[in-house]
């Protein structure tokens, strides 16, 4: 059986975390969200819920399909993106 190497492992998990975060938080997909049933949104919301399950359907691509790491690498870099704004915003907040 094949492993994720360290870095495409790191890019996998930055994938994850972008994917769950622009389907249960981001601004673009707010209608359609809205028109789910409270306890999907909820369970969408959950990042330790749907989560797993984001994070899982990376990990089972990366096992069907050499083209993975291609399709992770965008949400990857929107991830690093997010998080530098968000320190970036931090450490000028904390600055004032």
């Amino acid at each position: 059986m094949n492993y994720p190497t360290l870095y495409e492992s790191l890019l996998l998990a930055a994938a994850a975390w972008r994917t769950w975060l622009l389907l249960a938080h981001d601004d673009l997909l707010d209608r359609p969200r809205s028109a789910l049933p409270p306890a999907v949104r909820s369970w969408l919301e959950c990042r330790y819920c749907a989560g797993f399950w984001v994070a899982a359907a990376w990990a089972g691509f990366w096992y069907l399909t050499d083209w993975t790491i291609v399709a992770a690498v965008p949400f990857a870099l929107s991830s690093a993106l997010i998080l530098l704004d968000a320190t970036v915003d931090h450490l000028t907040d904390s600055g004032e």
